[in-house]
This record gives C-alpha cells, sequence and structure tokens, in this order.
C-alpha cells in the first residue's frame, strides 16, 4: 500500500512537472487559460468521465487540436499542439495532475486515474489535429467549424495555441 501511494505520489510530481514546463504559459498556473484564447482546463471533471471522453483527452493532448471549440459560451478558435514526445505514462500523470488539481469539486467521487494502459489503447490509431476537432464535435454534439464563428485570430507557427491579438504567444 504504501508502494502504490508512493508510485501515485511520484506520477502526480510527473504530471505537475510536464504542466509547468509546457502547458502553463498558455492554460495558466491556475488552469483557467485566457478568455477567447486558450481554454480553460477547469470543466474536464465530465470530459474524464465516459471512455469515449477520456481517449479525446488522450489524443487531445498526444495529436493536438486545430479549429474553433466553445467552452462555457466562449468560442476558442486555436491550435494545440500535439505532445506526442511524451510516453504513455507521462501523459497519464499530466491528465490525472489537471483533471485532479483543476477539476476538484466537480470530480465525481468514483474518479479513476488515467493509467498508461488506457493511454497506449487511446494512441493505437494514429491522428491528425483536424480529426481530433472532429472528434470533440462528435462528443459535445457541437455543429463543425464552418458553422461555429471564428475569432479572427491566426495561428503563428511555432507558437502552441493562437497569437493573441498583441501578437504576443500567450506568455503572461
Amino acid at each position: 500500500m504504501v508502494a502504490a501511494l508512493s508510485s501515485q505520489a511520484r506520477a502526480a510530481d510527473v504530471g505537475k512537472a510536464i504542466f509547468t514546463t509546457n502547458c502553463v504559459v498558455c492554460h495558466q498556473a491556475n488552469g483557467n487559460g485566457v478568455p477567447g484564447t486558450y481554454p480553460p482546463l477547469t470543466a474536464l471533471a465530465e470530459k474524464a468521465s465516459t471512455k469515449e471522453r477520456r481517449t479525446f483527452l488522450v489524443h487531445v493532448l498526444s495529436y493536438g487540436m486545430a479549429g474553433p471549440i466553445s467552452v462555457h459560451g466562449t468560442v476558442y478558435n486555436g491550435y494545440m499542439q500535439p505532445w506526442m514526445q511524451f510516453n504513455e505514462k507521462e501523459i497519464a500523470s499530466v491528465l490525472n495532475y489537471v483533471v485532479k488539481t483543476f477539476n476538484k469539486k466537480t470530480l465525481p467521487k468514483k474518479f479513476k486515474p488515467f493509467t498508461e494502459a488506457e493511454v497506449k489503447s487511446a494512441r493505437s490509431k494514429t491522428l491528425t489535429p483536424a480529426d481530433v476537432l472532429a472528434e470533440e464535435k462528435t462528443l459535445s454534439g457541437t455543429p463543425g467549424p464552418s458553422a461555429i464563428a471564428h475569432s479572427g485570430s491566426q495561428a503563428q507557427p511555432g507558437c502552441a495555441h493562437n497569437m493573441m491579438a498583441s501578437g504576443d504567444c500567450g506568455a503572461k
């Protein structure tokens, strides 16, 4: 039991380190993102509740996502870069960190942490960022990209997401 708890603690540390090093510039240290540019990570409890939605979250991190999405009525028209350099254990760790840290109040008590095997299974099919956007539209029941108003910002090469109207890559 102690070894299992120690292993979970190490995985949480890995997830936090990955988030802090790679994700915080866009999604912010509190997971709230930047309105209209970088989506919040504070509404993922529902997405972590079914196999299909959990697979989708793995796909977003692994393959990226490009195009407009709506979160709580705010449109985010951006580009999430793929993070294929992270192995299955690291992807599971960062997903668990994000879901448990920023969704504590809404996370079901019976939440099961993401596992390395689950991530490996979800990565068995290679997708493009556009494929992941289509998956999001199917799961959320929202219309395709042509039916959603675009925010007008353009993706900047080398930037993890859309460039802010001011021209920066979102470092705040």
